[in-house]
């Protein structure tokens, strides 16, 4: 019997994966799709996430990764440069940077099974959750070939997203924030001299352009959910028209001049919850499966390894102790949760703000974004936004591996 069951291999999960399996610990990691090259995978490595990552003790093989780190952050408002950061000049070596998040699953997998410890099963679904005597205790599943599978455990672990089978096999009610935007995301071939991140708003539109590490021009082009519909119907011509009339004159021409290049598109419906609880006994969700992030900031990825690592600072004592003390094993899944919800209702609550504000598409919206622009520049105002960005940038606690 494996100690440990986890549902999906995303960040939150191949990461705990790996880190049980280098302490010899028992685990099985089940993954839904054949392979992680899906049409959505967030990208965006802040220094809270990579400070995560440096705790697996793979720096090494981590530098193999594919990434691109920009070199400056320019902001417009309507469709003027404000403001120009260079990113080494503010946050040295330990830059943003865009990852493969399938270079890095792989990555972390194959790590994994240099561990007899360790067990994977690729392209299996995940029927049902096991319970006896009020506990889950293991998992039924379907191979990739049709045939079906039980398997048992001390603990199972849902890593699996958004729409987690284990958050809903386990009844798991979640309060949900209000987010009035979804995204529009395409690829683009990027301009020749294109080195960092544009980001565009204003009249009641927000756009984020950068270069990605496959050398193309990545876009996320925020609207209103009631555009959502509109816009898909209407097909790439039109929303590229709409995305021109938004940005400088310059990459106005460049967007209309590659309309025919665009790939990789896809229609983001963004949500941004948390489970009121996150675990049951026997069972526990952690990553987007207890708290689906908004695209604000680009957290998702960022936030799930750090889920990961506090998650076997507590874990991980409990299963190396013979025999194994079920009732601890419950009160740490608890303990988790609330070591983790400290920082996640403040970046959940930080990621709400922006879009009310830069979507807002009355008179008085493109004022209060002409006010800030005109403010952000008093250094006693980009102090305050400075401590805002840093909990974005590198977390409201510090994360340390300490098992």
């Amino acid at each position: 019997m494996s100690q440990v069951i986890i549902i999906g291999a995303g960040p939150a999960g191949a990461c705990l994966s790996l880190i049980f399996s280098q302490r010899d610990i028992p685990v099985t990691l089940i993954e839904r799709r054949r392979n992680f090259d899906r049409e959505f995978r967030g990208e965006i490595l802040m220094p809270s996430g990579f400070e995560a990552l440096m705790q697996l003790g793979i720096d090494k093989k981590l530098n193999k990764v594919s990434n691109h780190s920009p070199r400056q952050l320019k902001f417009y408002l309507n469709k003027k440069q404000i403001l120009e950061i260079n990113q080494k000049e503010v946050l040295g070596e330990q830059s943003i940077k865009a990852i493969s998040q399938v270079d890095l699953l792989e990555t972390l997998v194959k790590e994994c099974k240099r561990y007899p410890c360790f067990k994977f099963y690729r392209g299996a679904s995940v029927k049902s959750l096991i319970k006896e005597d009020n506990r889950v205790n293991g998992v039924n599943f379907l191979l990739d070939g049709g045939e079906k599978k039980e398997i048992y455990a001390d603990l199972v672990i849902g890593a699996d997203g958004r729409n987690s089978i284990v958050r809903k096999e386990c009844d798991l009610t979640a309060y949900e924030y209000n987010t009035p935007m979804d995204i529009v995301w395409c690829k683009l071939p990027k301009p020749q001299d294109w080195h960092g991140v544009s980001v565009y708003g204003g009249q009641g539109n927000l756009l984020f352009a950068y270069q990605s590490w496959d050398d193309q021009l990545q876009l996320a082009w925020v609207v209103l959910k009631s555009q959502f519909k509109d816009l898909r119907d209407e097909g790439i011509e039109a929303w590229v028209e709409l995305m021109s009339n938004h940005v400088d004159p310059v990459f106005s021409q460049h967007l209309r001049q590659n309309t025919s290049f665009i790939s990789n598109q896809f229609f983001l419906n963004s949500v941004s919850d948390c489970v009121e609880e996150w675990s049951i006994p026997g069972a526990m969700v952690i990553g987007d499966a207890a708290h689906t992030m908004s695209p604000v900031g680009g957290q998702g990825l960022n936030i799930a390894m750090r889920d990961a690592v506090v998650s076997a600072n507590y874990l991980v004592p409990i299963f190396k102790k013979d025999p194994l003390n079920l009732k601890k094993l419950d009160e740490a899944i608890k303990q988790i949760e609330a070591d983790r919800m400290n920082e996640l209702k403040s970046i959940q609550y930080k990621q709400s703000i922006p879009p009310k504000i830069m979507l807002n598409q009355s008179l008085l919206g493109d004022w209060a974004l002409r006010v800030m622009a005109l403010l952000v520049k008093l250094p006693f105002v980009a102090r305050v936004l400075g401590k805002i960005n840093n909990d974005f940038l590198y977390g409201k606690t510090k994360i340390e591996l300490i098992v």
